[in-house]
């Protein structure tokens, strides 16, 4: 049941309630007042009639019997009697003479009348000639005291009928309030936050209202204060402190969305790296290293003006990776060369003990390996890094007598090499200068691959002699982790 159908049923047992209590009184009241009435009637009509009586002869019967069909010719009377002292007696009844019709038989039942006979003797002189009896007519009682009843059932059903109505209007202006606060609590489980604006007069409604709007604005601040800790978290997560570009983790993913796209991307993926850094941030020390990174990002932010699409990102150390959208090779190397030219007469122009490296790829397709196109812009980086001055180099397949080579390349070989046991032990006795005497033997290991054993390259020369290089590319590249160094 409804809070609504609640009130409704409360409010017609109060009225029932109302008029049970109220008919009660009323006809107790009303049943003593026509009691007394009627009694009151009677009386003085027996008084007047016996006096009237006295005033004929004693044996006009006739006359005696004219003035009982006058009083009760009015049908006020119920019964009329007079006995005379001889024992003879006149009597009429009103009931014999009229009708009852003003009251439902079972109200006469339920409300009996309690009529006393008025008695009044009739004299002449001093000799008495019989006695008078009324009894009043309750017909008409009963008919004013119905009439009443009736009069008060059809107010109170007036009244029961006006009052459920405007408890209705009442109730659903009422619950307005109610439907607002319903709406508002299914908005807040949506994380929709709503302040009521209107706020109802009544206390209670009030109070429930200004309660649900502090919990929402106490939501709001709470929710306010996890948005604030969300973001703060995720630019912790994805944004570099020092020089408030991405950091690798934010790069690799916004970079590995771009690659991962249904559409045809295009694009130049750099790498640069500060030589030294380590050394310089140990001697200068760490707040110098902080703030020429700092620096670093700031040139890198003004260069974002020019291609507001790129993405700038620190991976770890002095290490930068930027990836610009371009149409063609020829663009890629344009951009490549802006990059170095930016870094060279802007942030590292004035510490010539610092020196930068670029490597960049072109890339171009559906969708490519984030994994392998780091790694041939690491290549390319590789092979910049043999230059003692700053240089950029654009990743390529063939460029002189040495490739650069991926990562995922070189694990290739020396995967195919340690299986086949390619790996030959070559022993160098050491001698004493003295006496000509053993003193140790040192084993050298070489690579056996097609016919042709291979030395290791010198130190930070990483590259393979182009028929060896060639004869790897035709196993194809497998995509893996850097090989340790």
């Amino acid at each position: 049941m409804t809070l609504r159908q609640q009130f409704s049923l409360l409010a017609s047992m109060l009225v029932v309630v109302l008029l049970a209590g109220n008919l009660v009184v009323t006809v107790i009241n009303g049943r003593d007042y026509f009691e007394q009435q009627l009694n009151g009637r009677a009386y003085d009509a027996a008084t007047s009639l016996a006096l009237s009586m006295s005033q004929i002869a004693t044996d006009d019967s006739v006359q005696q019997t004219r003035l009982m069909d006058v009083l009760f010719d009015r049908g006020f009377f119920e019964d009329i009697t007079f006995v005379r002292t001889d024992g003879e007696t006149l009597h009429r009844r009103a009931r014999e003479a009229f009708s009852s019709g003003g009251a439902p038989e079972w109200f006469e039942r339920l409300v009996p009348l309690e009529l006393i006979p008025a008695e009044a003797d009739v004299t002449k002189g001093w000799q008495r000639l019989g006695t008078v009896t009324v009894i009043s007519h309750a017909d008409f009682a009963y008919r004013d005291l119905w009439g009443m009843i009736r009069a008060e059932m059809i107010w109170f059903a007036w009244v029961l009928l006006i009052a459920l109505v405007a408890l209705q209007l009442i109730l659903r202006l009422l619950f307005r309030s109610l439907v607002r606060v319903e709406q508002q609590a299914l908005a807040i489980s949506e994380r929709d936050l709503q302040v009521q604006e209107n706020i109802p007069r009544a206390r209670e409604l009030r109070r429930v209202v200004e309660a649900m709007n502090k919990m929402v604005r106490k939501l709001q601040a709470i929710f306010a204060e996890q948005a604030e800790m969300t973001e703060r978290l995720r630019e912790e997560s994805y944004l570099d402190a020092p020089t408030g570009l991405l950091n690798r983790r934010g790069f690799d993913q916004q970079f590995g969305h771009i690659l991962a796209r249904d559409d045809e991307h295009s694009g130049v993926l750099i790498i640069m790296q500060i030589q030294n850094f380590a050394e310089f941030n140990l001697n200068a020390g760490r707040q110098a290293g902080d703030d020429l990174l700092a620096l670093l990002g700031k040139s890198l932010e003004q260069w974002r003006a020019d291609y507001p699409h790129s993405l700038l990102g620190r991976r770890a150390g002095a290490d930068f990776s930027l990836f610009v959208p371009c149409a063609d090779r020829t663009q890629a190397e344009d951009i490549v060369q802006q990059a170095f030219g930016l870094m060279s007469v802007s942030a590292l122009s004035q510490r010539n003990e610092l020196s930068f490296h670029m490597g960049a790829v072109f890339l171009q397709g559906d969708q490519d390996d984030p994994v392998d196109a780091f790694s041939r812009a690491d290549a390319a980086l590789r092979h910049a890094q043999r230059q003692p001055t700053p240089k950029f180099q654009l990743y390529q397949r063939a460029d002189s007598d040495v490739d650069e080579w991926t990562a995922g390349e070189w694990h290739t070989l020396l995967n195919t090499i340690l299986e086949q046991q390619s790996i030959q032990l070559q022993f160098l006795p050491v001698m004493s200068n003295h006496d000509q005497q053993l003193l140790q033997i040192e084993v050298f290991s070489r690579v056996s691959w097609e016919d042709q054993v291979l030395s290791p390259p010198p130190r930070g020369q990483i590259g393979l002699p182009t028929g060896v290089a060639q004869s790897v590319a035709r196993n194809g590249p497998q995509t893996v982790p850097d090989p340790p160094s």
